[in-house]
C-alpha cells in the first residue's frame, strides 16, 4: 500500500497526519475516513515513509526544535517514534525519513503521525506498508 497528504497544519500535539491520496492498496486495507491501514493478519510488516516539513507559523523552523514521525496504532512517543531536530540555524524545508520492520497482529490499525514542539507545517508525507512475512506458527 502506498499513499501520499498535501498541505497540513499541527500544533504542539502528536497528531495524526491525512494521508488522501492512495497510490495501491490491493486488500483495500486503508480507511480514508479515520486514516489508517487495518493489518490484514499476523505477520512482520516493512513501514517506510518520510515527512516534510517547513515554515507556516511564527516559529515552525526555530534552532533546537524538534520534530517527529512515527507509525503506531496509537499516537504517542515510543520506540516506534522517530525524533528529529532543527539545527543551529533555522531550516526552510528539512525530510524525515522512516523505516522500520514491526511484527504487528490482525486488525491492528497502523496511522502515521507527527509532533512538534512549536508546531508544524507538514508539506508533504508519504507511506507504505508492505507484508514481508506472515506469522510463523
Amino acid at each position: 500500500m502506498a499513499l501520499d497528504s498535501g498541505t497540513s497544519t499541527f500544533g504542539a500535539s502528536f497528531a495524526r497526519i491525512p494521508l488522501n491520496s492512495v497510490n495501491a492498496d490491493s486488500g483495500s486495507n486503508w480507511d480514508n475516513t479515520n486514516h489508517w491501514y487495518t493489518c490484514p493478519r499476523d505477520g512482520i510488516y516493512q513501514i517506510t515513509g518520510s515527512l516534510r516539513v517547513g515554515p507556516g507559523g511564527t516559529s515552525s523552523t526555530e534552532a533546537g526544535d524538534q520534530y517527529g514521525i512515527g507509525v503506531y496504532t496509537s499516537e504517542a512517543d515510543g520506540p516506534w517514534f522517530l525524533w528529529h531536530s532543527v539545527g543551529m540555524a533555522p531550516s526552510l524545508r528539512s525530510t524525515f525519513a522512516y523505516s522500520r520492520l514491526s511484527f504487528q497482529h490482525s486488525g491492528d490499525m497502523l496511522r502515521m503521525f507527527t509532533f512538534s514542539d512549536q508546531g508544524v507545517v507538514v508539506f508533504r508525507a508519504g507511506l507504505q506498508i508492505v507484508l514481508v512475512s506472515d506469522a510463523v506458527p
